[in-house]
């Protein structure tokens, strides 16, 4: 995320057109030349396929502003080398496919624009099957051989079997039938929109059943599932029964949720040789989305064969009403939501650090505490970062003054330090989630006694440049701790959530100038 890295970026990009101000003094545009304060690349997301090239452009803030723009993919934990290439007047063309980010900088303005790019995707005209029925005892197995045409469709359109009664016979994701139970049946093979069917008669021998799975203990982040295996004329040996799930509004297979999802907890099951059991299993399953649809399947693998219950469905249950102070049974009582809101799922206000009000621009220009780019009035441990030269005060944590959470909600309020940002993603389960349409991440207590603490922290994405919205709305949250980052008089430290890695992390890389939501921690009486 550009905020927490502008750090690494080589001075180099601070080109002539856009250069600062020289140390110690105010960046002061000349008499012909208005400043750039902030820049934004438009379109700010876009998907490509292999070979396409777009323009982009970079619109300079405030109206008249000049400047030379920079333009560079760059490399990341989400962006991809080489997916593009970017040219001098932002024209960017695809290369492979994957993400990438291609950043617009003019001095210390910048923005990114995130790209996908997907290959072109070869549709399937047929599907070729050997054989077209099959006849197998029950526990016997048989491999249906599909084959995609044309070739150049395979890679990009797996081939999935289903079979229409599994209590008949079964199928797995490479095409082996399992004889179930006596009786006749279909499977279908499909891909890429493409259906087929394989005509399957069972004869009698030997039986496998999962019964209906059944849901029990439902809550919004924890269910406890359960069904029977139904087994005879198995020879002994013991295995394992579990459960797949997958978050979906969709209807998948039983293979395809298993491919897909998550598993359960085992149960070890043993067979006695050759005889008949109905053997009871269940699995508790947590960490799952609010209010959220999910599909389920009970599995088994015998004698080297998968078998499947029916597919199942459960809803999560909504939050709990979460009060204005939440105690998480460890640190300090954290607020329900944050300073400048008065629900957990309302944004609130944005601050830079150590600013205790609102305002319309978010520049090192706007900030409090910053003589120079590279200069401190305040919170400085290293004298060469500080101002005037020399000047260090060795103070790590925000004043009370300095405090967002004390001067807008009382004495009885503070903004959290490092370490106790750090604690609470220790001793929480998180989940990224939305709660009454609002994303974000929530978080339980994993302390004995607290399975009901709940907090909640809406990604309200971050005050950047000049204008009266936030960014990344719904795609990034970040929350301001009162710790300054020892190593870096500009930097504090923070929480981030972040959309494609749906967690939180806490780092002290943020620029202090921007704006970010504050989640207060009461004050110890």
């Amino acid at each position: 995320m550009k905020k927490l890295f502008l750090l690494l970026a080589p001075l180099a990009l601070f080109l002539a057109a856009c250069e600062p101000a020289p140390e110690n003094q105010t960046d002061t545009p000349g008499d012909d030349t208005v400043e750039v304060k902030s820049l934004a690349v438009t379109p700010g997301q876009v998907e490509m396929e292999l070979g396409q090239t777009l323009q982009l452009e970079a619109v300079l803030q405030p109206d008249g502003a000049k400047g030379k723009v920079n333009w560079m993919a760059l490399t990341s934990a989400t962006a991809e080398e080489g997916v593009v290439s970017v040219d001098d007047s932002g024209l960017v063309t695809a290369l492979k496919p994957g993400n990438a980010e291609v950043e617009a900088r003019c001095g210390q303005a910048s923005d990114i624009c995130y790209i996908t790019v997907a290959k072109a995707i070869v549709p399937v005209e047929s599907i070729e099957i050997e054989p077209n029925s099959i006849e197998l005892m029950e526990g016997e197995q048989a491999t249906i051989v599909a084959t995609v045409m044309p070739e150049e469709a395979r890679e990009d359109n797996p081939i999935y079997f289903t079979s229409r009664n599994p209590e008949i016979a079964t199928v797995d994701e490479n095409g082996v039938v399992s004889g179930v139970a006596e009786g006749e049946t279909k499977i279908d093979i499909q891909a890429g929109g493409i259906g087929v069917e394989c005509h399957v008669i069972v004869s009698a021998a030997q039986k496998v059943e999962l019964s209906d799975a059944a849901t029990a203990e439902l809550a919004f982040s924890t269910v406890t599932l359960s069904g029977t295996l139904n087994v005879r004329g198995i020879p002994s040996q013991n295995i394992s029964a579990s459960f797949y799930y997958l978050e979906t509004n969709d209807n998948p297979t039983a293979a395809e949720i298993k491919q897909n999802g998550f598993a359960s907890t085992s149960t070890i099951i043993t067979i006695p040789d050759n005889e008949t059991l109905s053997e009871t299993f269940t699995a508790k399953v947590s960490n799952l989305a609010v209010n959220t649809r999910y599909c389920y399947v009970a599995a088994t693998v015998i004698s080297g064969e998968t078998y499947y219950g029916d597919v199942q469905s459960f809803t999560t249950a909504d939050l709990p009403e979460i009060p204005e102070t939440v105690d998480m049974g460890f640190g300090p009582k954290w607020r329900g939501w944050n300073v400048g809101a008065n629900k957990p799922e309302e944004f609130g206000d944005y601050f830079a650090w150590g600013e205790t009000g609102t305002k319309d621009n978010y520049t090192w220009e706007t900030y409090k505490f910053r003589q120079s780019y590279d200069r401190m009035t305040k919170y400085v441990f290293n004298s060469s970062e500080g101002y005037p030269s020399g000047f260090s005060d060795s103070k790590a944590v925000l004043e009370s003054i300095d405090d967002a959470a004390t001067q807008n909600l009382g004495s009885s309020w503070r903004m959290p330090t490092y370490e106790e940002m750090t604690t609470l993603m220790a001793y929480v389960d998180m989940k990224w989630t939305r709660y009454k349409d609002v994303y974000g991440i929530v978080m339980t207590s994993k302390i004995e006694g607290f399975s009901n603490a709940v907090l909640f922290f809406p990604a309200g994405g971050y005050r950047y440049g000049s204008g009266s919205n936030a960014t990344k709305i719904g795609v990034y949250g970040q929350y301001w701790t009162a710790s300054v980052n020892t190593n870096n008089a500009k930097q504090a430290g923070c929480l981030v959530l972040q959309k494609q890695t749906r967690d939180c992390r806490v780092g002290n890389a943020a620029y202090r100038y921007e704006g970010y939501n504050v989640r207060p921690v009461a004050v110890e009486n």
